[in-house]
């Protein structure tokens, strides 16, 4: 019998620190070994995840992951503030 520690998925993530998408990724790529004993459920052996990660730098989650941020995208605009906006024409011929 082996000494062999084997991972879930998502305690594969985890020690990873990744997201399960990249993990996915990964699996999918060739870059990192797993099977599914159960058909089902991926099961990853922890020497196959600490190779992987020595070959393929991780991606780190982002402190900002799922959340709005405005004005910081490309297209996303912040709310104009009254004191921001041009005056019109109409105003100033009328003064």
């Amino acid at each position: 019998m082996t000494d062999e520690r084997t991972l879930t998925f998502t305690q594969a993530a985890k020690v990873a620190d990744i997201a399960p998408r990249n993990l996915q990724r990964w699996i999918f790529g060739g870059k990192l070994k797993a099977t599914k004993p159960d058909g089902v459920h991926w099961a990853i052996q922890e020497r196959d995840l600490l190779e992987a990660l020595q070959e393929n730098p991780a991606v780190k989650k982002s402190a900002t992951r799922g959340r709005a941020r405005p004005g910081i995208r490309p297209g996303c605009r912040l709310a104009a503030r009254p004191d921001d906006a041009p005056e019109s024409p109409a105003s100033t011929e009328n003064s």
